[in-house]
């Protein structure tokens, strides 16, 4: 067997091997053959490397044994900790200057080409992801699956990060001017050549009884046609359960690509079985049976139950049912080169005291002809009172009542698109939500209403102070809705570090008297404000016009009195792009 490193195209190239030697080198998950040149192709990865160097025949070639001293000995990860300055790894080509910490979840990623960043939320895996997939890039396409909600916001952040246009633009003009490409729905038509970054829904890879053949069919697309390079995960607990369709065919999807990037700040939620999964499509050779993985971290017991056959015979069984955790610090070890995991405590001294994250939703498909209805009913009002541009300049109130309407039933939208957001948030902490409207805080107030408290302005102000102080004093994670008229002054909410906001107010203003509700001057931890919006609806037009204003602290006094003029001519700029 002939071994040679290619560091050029980083890869190893196995050529001459006997018949053991080709089955071991056809276990690994990443690997090619090269007819032409009739060798073995394999990426230089840790994954591939601590494979081979289980068998003699491999680690004993000097070639093999060099790379594994870099790749894969523990010590590299202190080495990578304490020499962070010198990692080789040109950030000045990214819009966003990553903290210390980011810099070390990025080079983990792409040292290792397959491996989890499961950072506490508020600490920017995103950012993390969407660097290492860009560093690691070579050909093919960059495949993103997160929650349908989330699509807009990675379509947005990697456009933030690369530069590739203006982040103030629409989505619209994002996805036209960039590479970038939302795979919406369940048509797999072709996709351009040109699109690099394709993001997709996790619903996208589910089948069901409605749809079951265009959702399998989607998901296969992938499999035929499209060369990935790159895998990114986000919220990838979604794949705990290894039984799912929707795992299976992501699954398969892992095997395919060269990289793989996890991101979940709440990997396990219930017990150490849920583990294996992500571990499994991470590294397969490592973690191949979840039965060995259970019993060999997990403790366990039999149980003796009756089952009924489909003859009514009723037969004894026992099975064994997994619980607590054993063996922690081999698993801990075994783990450690596959996941990097930072909490806020960890890197406090690195954060500043207050972040803001705009999140773009995506409206759903089954809301867009009634959201299209109501936006040609607003349009048509403007152009009945005469001229676009002297109704536009004419009653700015009745202007925005008619507007009303449009915005509520957005920020309706949003409050049930809030909902995974908010779930996640809680994992780690007290979550504060704003909204504008009373009828979106009722429904955020009945998806939570059993770990949740409300303060809305029909609310008796005794009754308000009892939701603070009892929100205050619980000892569980819990949930505080606030409108803006009702609760954006005088509360002390320091025990909170992350905030919603559904809803922008017309005055900045109040924004930032509602953010200082959890951001005070004794705050024991960082805290992060995010601000949902639909863009390619007034919702878009309205984040355009208020946030250049929010940004800038020193002109507070003239946000007031500006921001509505600011609405009216974004929103004059497009309806009359709209009747060009």
């Amino acid at each position: 067997m002939e071994i040679y490193v290619d560091k050029a195209k980083e890869i190893i190239i196995i050529s001459k091997a006997k018949y053991d030697e080709v089955d071991i080198v056809k276990n690994i998950p990443v690997r090619t053959w090269n007819s032409k040149e009739i060798q073995w192709e394999l990426p230089i990865c840790r994954n591939n490397i601590r494979y081979l160097s289980k068998y003699e025949s491999f680690i004993t070639n000097p070639e093999i044994k060099k790379i594994y001293d870099f790749y894969v000995e523990d010590a590299r990860i202190k080495r990578i900790i304490d020499s962070i300055e010198d990692i080789p790894i040109n950030f000045s080509k990214y819009k966003i200057n990553p903290y210390k910490y980011q810099k070390e979840g990025i080079y983990f990623c792409t040292i290792s080409s397959r491996a989890i960043i499961a950072d506490e939320p508020g600490l920017g895996k995103t950012m993390q992801a969407i660097i290492a997939a860009d560093i690691l890039y070579k050909d093919g396409k960059i495949i993103i699956i997160c929650p349908r909600t989330l699509v807009g916001n990675w379509a947005n952040e990697i456009n933030k990060v690369i530069g590739y246009c203006d982040p103030k633009e629409s989505m619209k003009s994002i996805l036209k001017k960039s590479p970038i490409y939302i795979a919406s729905g369940f048509s797999y038509e072709p996709i351009p050549d040109d699109k690099k970054w394709i993001i997709c829904g996790y619903s996208q890879f589910t089948p069901d009884s409605k749809n079951d053949v265009a959702k399998r069919t989607w998901s296969q697309y992938f499999l035929s046609g499209i060369k990935i390079d790159t895998l990114i995960l986000d919220e990838a607990h979604r794949v705990k359960n290894p039984k799912a369709n929707r795992t299976r065919n992501i699954r398969m999807l892992s095997k395919k690509c060269h990289n793989l990037i996890m991101l979940s700040g709440t990997l396990m939620l219930n017990n150490i079985e849920e583990l294996w999964s992500p571990l499994n499509m991470i590294s397969p050779n490592d973690f191949p049976h979840r039965k060995s993985f259970c019993d060999k971290y997990m403790k366990s017991f039999d149980m003796n139950i009756k089952k009924k056959t489909k003859y009514g015979t009723v037969l004894p069984l026992t099975i064994k049912k997994y619980y607590g955790i054993k063996n922690e610090n081999e698993l801990k070890n075994i783990i450690r080169p596959f996941i990097i995991r930072r909490l806020k405590s960890d890197v406090f001294a690195q954060l500043p005291p207050k972040s803001r994250v705009f999140i773009p939703l995506q409206l759903p498909i089954e809301h867009k002809k009634e959201y299209d209805q109501m936006y040609e009913d607003f349009v048509e009002y403007l152009i009945r009172k005469g001229e676009l541009d002297r109704a536009l300049k004419a009653s700015r109130a009745v202007q925005l009542v008619q507007s009303m309407a449009l915005m509520e039933f957005i920020s309706s939208i949003k409050a049930y698109m809030a909902e995974d957001i908010i779930d996640e948030l809680l994992t780690y902490g007290k979550v504060v939500a704003f909204c504008h409207y009373k009828s979106s805080a009722d429904i955020l107030y009945n998806l939570f209403k059993d770990r949740a408290y409300k303060i809305t302005g029909d609310i008796m102000l005794g009754k308000r102070q009892l939701s603070i102080d009892e929100f205050k004093r619980s000892s569980i994670n819990n949930l505080l809705i606030l409108t803006y008229g009702a609760g954006s002054e005088g509360f002390n909410l320091e025990e909170a570090s992350n905030m919603v906001m559904i809803d922008f107010n017309w005055v900045p203003a109040v924004m930032l008297q509602a953010e200082d509700r959890i951001h005070r001057i004794t705050s024991k931890d960082p805290v992060t404000i995010r601000y949902l919006y639909i863009d390619d609806t007034i919702d878009g037009i309205i984040y355009r016009a208020v946030t250049d204003k929010l940004t800038s602290i020193d002109r507070i006094m003239s946000m007031d009195k500006n921001i509505i003029e600011d609405f009216s001519a974004k929103l004059k700029e497009e309806l009359a792009e709209g009747h060009k």
